[in-house]
């Protein structure tokens, strides 16, 4: 009777830690939402995805958040050139055409930059959502933390 018993336990234990993994979607505007939660940040989304440890998925990522970077960058440059051409001119001075102009195709750009950004991500969640698929995983996860400094205990499977 008490082996039935342990047996029991621990079926019934391993079916309670097995789960289904979870679908990733890609949002409107760079944006993931997992797990019921929406992530916007590069650096929100890459413990989602270095769990699987798939060097494609981690390559796809590298790709997204290096054109995500440099199209914030064109677009800044490319704003501040557009706004100091017009702010001088608005102060009274010559509306400078040639900084205005080679500000636009900068800022130009910087949109182009995102929308390539957005398709990696989007070629991401495809792909991790490919890898992801159907799997069944026994995932037992405890987190206990002090919320003062933020030292605790983390045990993963």
């Amino acid at each position: 009777m008490k082996f039935k018993l342990l047996i029991l336990t621990i079926f019934t234990t391993f079916i309670a830690f097995q789960t289904q993994s979870q679908k990733m979607t890609y949002m409107k505007g760079g944006k993931i939402n997992f797990d019921k939660t929406i992530y916007d940040k590069p650096y929100k989304i890459y413990p989602l995805i270095s769990i699987i440890g798939s060097p494609e998925l981690q390559s796809r990522f590298r790709k997204y958040k290096t054109s995500r970077g440099f199209s914030y960058t064109f677009a800044v440059i490319g704003g501040i050139a557009i706004g100091y051409p017009i702010g001088t001119a608005l102060g009274g001075g010559k509306l400078n055409v040639e900084v205005l102009v080679s500000g636009i195709g900068i800022a130009a750009l910087g949109f182009i930059l995102e929308s390539v950004a957005n398709t990696n991500l989007k070629k991401m969640v495809d792909l991790y959502n490919g890898i992801t698929s159907n799997k069944l995983s026994f995932q037992p996860f405890f987190q206990s933390s002090n919320g003062i400094t933020n030292l605790g205990l983390l045990v993963k499977f």
